[in-house]
């Protein structure tokens, strides 16, 4: 009797020493954690407050400033059913009806005085902020590596459009609803595939992403690719009859959006019609380098990218790219196991820039079409930063420190620019 209560005293030490060592080792977790929200808040604040009084510019003209639409919250109803509404130029519709309440929101609050839109977008900016932080988390992201991607968005000088230019509202609210949809939706579990609460919920928001911007189409994809990234490939088949019975009021919603934005996408793939598909699938392919290139050494940004039409998809300049894409591709799924729900990031930007790669709009290349896909970029990263601060704490903590603290410093640069 004696033997089993020392040795249950011995259990109970070795388990509170455990314990003990847990929390400590979580503490730089947690403390960081704890003064995220209040410390990325004083950031964005610091780092875009410049921009607050600039003025409209480009596109805001035509869907804010001359636009009769937006003048009276009376006809916002009216905005679901008629793209024209985005413009006070008819010939230029666009299915966002979502961004044009909040633009008959700010009107009816401020009128022209521009500081209440860049207030509105700014407060987008940090919601989206906190999203990113817990869809970080939700695909196994640790408390220092979320806290760290979501301060790398917040504060990377490729924002900046999405941010400053007002009418680059229809990314980040866009965004908004597209990570609500992706952090709402539960993943499918042994024969569970029915329709529950989550899929209704996760649903309804991609459809708010649809109001926002058309990109928000690629969600049912992104969600099918990390479905079967989580599974062996020997059970892609029957996995794959699985979810599409789960996926339907996706794929519905989906439909009833094509069919209902038809005459607008066939407007604009007609008035683009100078670019044939292999030119527009070469350009885009060699767009995609360039976006990393930009996410990974954000110099030289510009409103307007010089940026040339690629001649087909045999140039050598369409093909490496390519050919490194394909690669990524191979090697996600052959190290999906291994790799687990992180997987994702490495299909994430693809996903979401494909709209781009098949529609030929007349911008070939555009900062504010990186504010999703930078998500996948800043979840990396934070990842690296997390382990380099497990192994070397303090240098990890430096280095995440300085690069925070250099996108900061472009960021607010660049808002003095676009100010003017």
């Amino acid at each position: 009797m004696i033997h089993l209560e020392r040795r249950h005293k011995r259990q109970s030490c070795m388990q509170s020493s455990a314990d003990l060592i847990r929390r400590k080792s979580a503490e730089p977790g947690l403390a960081l954690t704890r003064l995220f929200l209040p410390c990325l808040l004083v950031l964005i604040i610091v780092t875009y407050f410049s921009a607050i009084d600039g003025p409209f510019q480009y596109d805001d003209h035509h869907s804010i400033v001359d636009n009769p639409h937006i003048r009276s919250l009376q006809g916002a109803v009216s905005f679901l059913w008629s793209p024209q509404s985005f413009s006070e130029d008819p010939r230029s519709p666009m299915y966002r009806p979502l961004v044009l309440i909040s633009y008959a929101l700010n009107y009816a609050l401020h009128g022209y005085e521009t500081s209440g839109y860049h207030l509105l977008n700014i407060a987008i900016h940090l919601l989206n902020c906190c999203l990113v932080y817990l869809l970080v988390r939700r695909f196994d992201g640790g408390l220092v590596g979320a806290a760290t991607a979501s301060a790398l968005f917040a504060l990377h000088p490729v924002n900046g459009e999405a941010v400053v230019y007002i009418s680059s509202r229809s990314e980040s609210l866009c965004a908004t609803f597209y990570i609500l949809a992706v952090l709402l939706y539960r993943p499918v579990e042994g024969s569970r595939s029915g329709l529950d609460r989550w899929t209704v919920l996760s649903t309804v928001s991609f459809a708010f992403a649809l109001m926002s911007k058309s990109v928000a189409i690629t969600l049912p994809a992104l969600l099918l690719v990390s479905e079967l990234l989580r599974h062996r490939a020997d059970g892609v088949p029957s996995r794959l009859r699985q979810l599409l019975t789960r996926h339907w009021p996706f794929l519905l919603i989906s439909s009833l959006y094509l069919l209902s934005t038809a005459d607008v996408v066939s407007r604009a793939i007609d008035s683009d019609s100078v670019r044939g598909l292999a030119q527009q699938l070469g350009t885009q392919t060699k767009a995609l380098v360039y976006y990393a290139s930009l996410l990974s050494l954000p110099a030289k940004l510009s409103v307007e990218h010089q940026f040339s039409v690629a001649p087909g998809l045999l140039s050598i300049d369409v093909m490496v790219p390519g050919l490194v894409i394909l690669s990524v591709a191979v090697t996600t799924w052959r190290c999906r196991s291994a790799l687990g729900a992180r997987s994702v990031w490495t299909v994430w930007p693809l996903i979401v820039l494909l709209p781009t790669l098949v529609i030929p709009l007349n911008v070939l290349v555009n900062e504010h079409r990186l504010y999703l896909p930078l998500i996948a970029f800043a979840a990396l990263l934070g990842a690296v930063f997390e382990k380099l601060i497990d192994s070397r704490r303090h240098i990890g903590l430096l280095a995440a420190a300085i690069l925070i603290a250099l996108y900061a410093t472009l960021s607010h640069e660049r808002s003095l620019v676009m100010e003017r």
